[in-house]
Parts: C-alpha cells; structure tokens; sequence
C-alpha cells in the first residue's frame, strides 16, 4: 500500500489503531487523515509513527481538532523524519506555541518542502518564530498561512526573512491582517 486517502471518517480515538496498523506498512508515501475528529491524542499515535517512517512523503491532517499540544508533537516528528515532504494541518488550532515547536524542527529538518497552516491561530508571534527559522531553514519552499490573525509585525519579520531565505518559492499570506506597511517590508526583502 503506497496511498492511502480516509478522510471524512470521524476516526477520532479510533486513530490509534490506524497508527499502530501503519507501523506494519514498509512502502505508504501519501496518507490523507482530513476530517476525522482526530485530536492531540490522535495527533500523538500519528507524530510517533511518522518519527520511524522511511517512507511518508506527504500527510494530510487538515480539519481536525488538533491544538497546540498535538501540533508540538507532530512538529517533533519533523526533527527525525527525514521523507516527509508535505505537510497539511490546515483548519486546526495549533495556535503560537505548535508555531514556536514547528518553526524549533524547522531549524533542524531540511526535506519538507511545503507546509499548509491555514486558520490555525498561529498570531503575529508564531510567525514571527516561522520567520526567524526559515532564515536557517533552505528546505522548505511553499508556506501557507491564509488566515491566522498575521498583522504587519509578522510582515517585518517575513521581509527580513525572504532577503536570506533564497529556497522559498511561495507564501500565502492571504487573510490576514497585512497593510501596505508590511507589504512594503515584505517587497523590500524580495528586492534584497
């Protein structure tokens, strides 16, 4: 089994099994777990199986009930896998402090290639932690983070970054609170 898509199940605790399952499959490179009630519990079970996974190229845990706690986890996965290349935590709530524990694995991990943070309520800070560890980071090079409460100090600290972060191909700051202040600094750390 290389793909495997089970979204819209309503899982929830029942997730812990799939994970322990997983741990017997040797060759599963895409896994889409979107909508299935899955919280930080949920998120545990999977972050330890993508810690030993050799083979988890992309895993989709969108539209969950994730929060900080269960994002820290899935973050500290990233400090030891090294095939996951897509990661999806889009419509959770892993809030500033999954943020700051995503953005610590990103200092370390160099294969994810796009991250997908949609409404997760990440907040100037957590961007700003982001920002500060995509300056180190040349693996990543897709970031979204439509709608998460992002205003102009977030903006600054994403300009400063693109002057020297040249892998980044695409950031999606839509949603968010930017005004031609922090777009100023965001086209200036183009140019740079």
């Amino acid at each position: 089994l290389r793909t495997m898509h089970v979204s819209n199940g309503g899982f929830g605790k029942a997730i812990n099994d799939i994970a322990e399952a997983l741990t017997m499959n040797s060759s599963l490179s895409f896994l889409d777990l979107t909508n299935n009630n899955i919280d930080d519990e949920g998120a545990d079970y999977i972050a330890q199986w993508v810690k030993s996974s050799s083979t988890i190229a992309s895993l989709n845990l969108s539209r969950n009930k994730i929060t900080n706690k269960g994002g820290s986890a899935i973050a500290e996965s990233l400090s030891t896998n090294s095939s996951l290349h897509s990661l999806n935590l889009n419509f959770n709530c892993i809030g500033t402090e999954g943020a700051e524990k995503l953005a610590h694995s990103l200092e370390i991990n160099n294969t994810l290639e796009i991250l997908e943070l949609i409404g997760n309520h990440i907040q100037e800070t957590g961007c700003i932690l982001l920002s500060e560890a995509l300056s180190k980071n040349k693996g990543l090079t897709e970031l979204v983070l439509w709608g998460n409460n992002i205003c102009n100090n977030g903006a600054v600290a994403f300009g400063k970054m693109l002057s020297e972060n040249d892998k980044l191909e695409y950031i999606n700051l839509r949603g968010n609170s930017i005004t031609n202040e922090g777009i100023e600094s965001i086209s200036k750390g183009i140019r740079q």
